[in-house]
């Protein structure tokens, strides 16, 4: 009777921990917002919809794969920007009319109405928008060139072009980090719970160097670290080249070229949760702006931007839970990048800009 008894109220307090532990899990998936992948692109002509928790876009790709209406053929006199970058350029989260380059043709066209601004934004890191470039961007004839560069991910987006940078994480991977990163992923796939416990631990330096030492890498917060592993900084060097490599076929085209550095969320809102004794929160910022620098390219960096602006107008740029631009965010980076160019094109003294396009 009393290995029954304890049989049964073992099998009780297990039925009540199964339980509760499912009930918390309803709970924090309806309260807690998790990520899902958005759907992938049907095929050229196909309208869709790309919805989550915080809006709903329709979208299409055209025949020449970019979203939007086609590109007409380019008329005499006509001056033609394009925006190369990623899913900011594209427009996650906002209808194609409030995407920052159809703000900025139409900031543009105040002054100068033979400008024509085509989005070409689409997925990937700047290596992917040099191969655009040679691949299908040449041939809409641009007379300048924009291209945004996302902090957040951009640097990772290079992986697969960078065999160094794999071989960097494949070697410094200790024998059982495979089985640790599935399980890691597989938890915070289906767990609500285990995200909820995931950020709480990672919010501990002590954490934060484990997880670094094994390779079990997360949100890709290692590009911050004063001290890059070697991975980082194969990547960050890959970058740097693909940069040069589009600055040079930019030029020999005759095409102008500035850089716009987009921060990640967690720059400007939650900076207190990389502590100064393992991060530098600015350093991808000023990596990108020294090769800038380097290459004679003019950089606006938006998280320099955002500096002087109130916290609570910053939180209407970007939705709470995605990571992407609101319809606000959009047009303050338009406005910001219209009068950069403007200034650009004047101080240029003719030699290029609408005008120049004009008298041709």
């Amino acid at each position: 009777m009393k290995i029954r008894s304890i049989l049964l109220h073992t099998g009780l307090t297990l039925g009540v921990l199964i339980l509760s532990w499912l009930l918390a899990e309803v709970v924090l998936n309806r309260v807690f917002y998790h990520f899902e992948r958005y759907p992938s692109f049907p095929g050229q002509g196909v309208p869709f919809v790309i919805q989550t928790l915080e809006f709903k876009i329709h979208t299409i790709e055209n025949r020449q794969g970019l979203r939007g209406p086609e590109v007409p053929e380019k008329e005499p006199g006509e001056y033609r920007v394009i925006c190369l970058g990623d899913s900011f350029t594209f427009g996650m989260g906002v209808e194609f009319p409030q995407t920052y380059p159809m703000v900025l043709e139409e900031l543009l066209r105040r002054d100068f109405p033979s400008v024509r601004v085509i989005n070409a934004g689409g997925g990937g890191a700047v290596k992917n928008r040099y191969e655009y470039m040679l691949s299908r961007g040449l041939e809409f004839d641009p007379d300048w060139a924009v291209l945004q560069i996302y902090v957040g991910n951009d640097f990772y987006d290079s992986m697969a072009a960078s065999p160094a940078a794999e071989s960097a994480a494949q070697k410094s991977a200790d024998p059982g980090v495979p089985l640790l990163t599935r399980l890691k992923d597989w938890v915070r796939e289906h767990s609500a719970i285990g995200r909820l416990l995931w950020h709480a631990m990672t919010r501990h330096d002590w954490a934060q160097k484990l997880l670094f030492k094994h390779n079990l890498r997360y949100s890709n917060r290692a590009i911050y670290l004063k001290e890059y592993p070697r991975m980082e900084e194969e990547l960050v060097k890959l970058h740097g080249e693909y940069l040069g490599k589009l600055r040079r076929l930019l030029e020999d085209h005759g095409i102008g070229l500035t850089v716009m550095i987009v921060p990640e969320k967690m720059q400007i809102f939650n900076a207190e949760d990389l502590t100064d004794e393992l991060y530098d929160i600015r350093k991808p910022d000023r990596l990108i702006r020294e090769d800038c620098a380097r290459l004679g390219i003019t950089v606006m960096d938006l998280l320099d931007a955002y500096r002087d602006v109130p916290r609570k107008l910053l939180k209407r740029l970007y939705y709470f839970q995605d990571m992407h631009w609101t319809p606000a965010g959009h047009r303050d980076a338009a406005e910001r990048l219209a009068r950069l160019l403007e200034r650009e094109w004047a101080a240029a003294g003719g030699s290029a800009g609408p005008r120049s396009a004009e008298r041709s």
